[in-house]
């Protein structure tokens, strides 16, 4: 899957941060969600994907951000599943319907590059400006 945005690194002291722009915020979640994932575990197979609806919960973007980010970690991390393919269908607020097309990872095929324990409500803020959002996340290693 292509990003539909971009992704940039961002100096921090001990943690890993990226800053993530996209056409719309639907993009924005879909790239730093797919990204996420691609700096974990690089050159991830697509096929065969199992798609799954994720549903999220927030009280603002940013914190819907963080735990979509935070939900596609436990699917990683708990249930062996990283993500290959990720559409958001609707997005406001609050809430955050996802389907989420992951395949299993396989320690013996793949090696995880980066260990991510979370992503960090560390200074994040959510910005649209001259008709792209943006975004800065930190994530905990």
């Amino acid at each position: 899957m292509k990003l539909p945005g971009t992704v940039k690194p961002v100096e921090h002291t001990a943690d890993v941060g990226l800053r993530f722009e996209a056409r719309s915020l639907s993009s924005l979640f879909e790239t730093a969600g797919m990204a996420m994932v691609r700096m974990m575990v690089p050159g991830l197979d697509s096929a065969p994907a199992e798609s799954r609806l994720l549903v999220v919960q927030g009280m603002d973007y940013e914190s819907l951000l963080i735990n979509y980010l935070n939900e596609l970690l436990y699917l990683f991390q708990e249930q062996g599943r990283a993500a290959v393919g990720i559409r958001v269908l609707n997005l406001t607020e609050e809430n955050l319907h996802a389907e989420v097309e992951s395949v299993p990872f396989h320690a013996d095929r793949y090696t995880v590059e980066t260990d991510i324990k979370a992503a960090t409500y560390h200074e994040i803020n959510i910005l649209e400006e001259n008709g792209m959002w943006s975004v800065t996340v930190i994530f905990d290693v």
